[in-house]
C-alpha cells in the first residue's frame, strides 16, 4: 500500500487558504463602519464643552443603511450618550457627511485631545429587520472637510 505525502508547496497553499477563509469570516462583524472627524468651534462652558462635531462615516457592509441613529457615546459609560445624528442613510460601500452641535464633559473633550477619538455607535436595522448596534471607528481629520 502506498502512502500519500502532500508536497510542501501544497501544504503551504492549504495553510494560506485556511487563514484567508478565517480572515474573511472574521471581517463580517469587524470594522463595518469607519470614518474621520473634525471638531469645530469648541467653547468652554464650565464643566462641559460646547462644540460642533463633523464626521464622514463610511459603510463597508453589503447593504444600504437607512433611518439609522449614530450615537455620540460617553467613553466612561456607553449607556450614556451626549446626543445623536438621527435618520442617517448611508449607501452600501458609500459614505455620509454629518455635522451637529453637542455638549460634552470636560473629561470627554480632554480624552479626545490625548490621542483619543469621539466614541460613535451606529444603530440600524439589518435586512432581516434585526436591530443592530455597531461601533464606528474614527480618526482625526486635519484638512478642511467639504460639505
Amino acid at each position: 500500500m502506498e502512502s500519500f505525502r502532500m508536497p510542501r508547496a501544497g501544504f503551504g497553499i492549504c495553510l494560506c487558504l485556511i487563514a484567508l477563509v478565517g480572515r474573511v469570516a472574521a471581517a463580517k462583524n469587524g470594522r463595518d463602519f469607519a470614518g474621520y472627524y473634525r471638531i469645530q468651534d469648541a467653547t468652554d462652558a464650565g464643566a462641559a464643552v460646547r462644540l460642533t462635531l463633523a464626521v464622514r462615516v463610511f459603510n463597508y457592509t453589503d447593504g444600504d443603511i437607512n433611518g439609522a441613529t449614530i450615537w455620540l457615546e460617553d467613553s466612561r459609560s456607553p449607556s450614556k450618550a451626549f446626543g445623536a445624528f438621527r435618520d442617517v442613510s448611508i449607501p452600501q460601500h458609500g459614505n455620509a457627511f454629518l455635522k451637529s452641535e453637542f455638549t460634552v464633559s470636560q473629561h470627554e473633550y480632554a480624552r479626545w485631545g490625548k490621542r483619543g477619538a469621539p466614541k460613535l455607535a451606529i444603530e440600524f436595522e439589518d435586512t432581516d429587520g434585526k436591530r443592530l448596534r455597531r461601533p464606528v471607528e474614527l480618526i482625526a481629520k486635519t484638512a478642511q472637510e467639504e460639505e
